[in-house]
């Protein structure tokens, strides 16, 4: 598809986008199950870990390779758990003013949403990982009573002291 030909940095820049943006557009259409595809392996790339900060700190800090693997492990973990917990907090969503359901869950909505149509990789889960961290609360909040009932409940009764 031919273009005009342009005269600033700017024309040609807004040309290169217009393009890309046929071309995508294109591929979508042409290849619909190709594309599911790569927006899985984006959102895979994005939630699997959280680990992926330390390749970048690795170049500046040297590391040795155990201390990478504990550091790795680690933020993967904490991750994980803040899935796992912002996942079982949706449940908690009744009791949510609708202000703070929208907030809360208008940044993971809108951040998944890019991440399916534009972005990969683990750095650009960061700006969500606070409303997700909310939203895990909001399940540790709820959860945190009924286990500790549970512990209570199932704690072996000590026998009182007869020699008092």
């Amino acid at each position: 598809m031919p273009y005009p030909p342009r005269t600033t940095g700017s024309e040609s820049t807004l040309a290169t986008n217009a393009a890309g943006w046929v071309e995508g557009w294109y591929f979508i259409r042409s290849y619909p199950r190709e594309e599911l595809k790569i927006i899985g392996a984006k959102l895979r790339m994005t939630y699997s870990n959280d680990s992926a900060g330390l390749f970048f700190a690795g170049k500046v800090l040297s590391w040795d390779p155990s201390m990478r693997r504990i550091l790795r492990q680690t933020a993967d973990a904490f991750w994980w758990i803040v899935l796992a917990l912002a996942a079982a907090g949706l449940f908690t969503l009744r009791g949510w003013s609708s202000a703070a359901r929208v907030l809360v869950l208008g940044v993971p909505l809108t951040w998944l949403v890019l991440h399916a149509a534009f972005l990969g990789g683990a750095r650009y889960h960061l700006p969500e990982t606070p409303a997700l961290a909310l939203i895990a609360a909001c399940s540790l909040r709820r959860l945190a009573p009924r286990v500790s009932s549970r512990l209570r409940r199932s704690a072996p009764v000590e026998a009182s002291d007869s020699s008092a």
